[in-house]
């Protein structure tokens, strides 16, 4: 899944990936009882934003219309927290896509 800064659209590398603050993203998720999404924090090299990715999929039994909603959600808090260095980008994955960091 190719990821882009969100203030200078320079395209993250495997190398800009935070993996300490998406490790303590995904820990506080657990804690909170999130299902069907991953946080994903990237530094950008070229201007210094912190973006966070998450990644959000259909759960086992979720109709097409609760997901919808549940992505609705998820983009209007996206939206509360962007900041000047930094963003909240809500995307799509396929339930078959999901592994991991990428």
């Amino acid at each position: 899944m190719r990821r882009i800064c969100t203030h200078c659209q320079t395209p993250f590398t495997a190398i800009d990936f935070d993996k300490e603050g998406s490790r303590e993203m995904e820990h506080e998720r657990e804690a909170m009882g999130l299902k069907g999404l991953f946080f994903r924090r990237y530094h950008c090299p070229s201007c210094g934003c912190e973006d966070v990715f998450l990644d959000l999929w259909r759960l086992e039994g979720e109709s097409e219309e609760d997901f919808r909603q549940r992505k609705r959600e998820f983009e209007a808090m996206a939206q509360q927290h962007q900041v000047d260095k930094g963003g909240v980008v809500v995307q799509e994955r396929p339930s078959h896509e999901v592994s991991g960091p990428n």
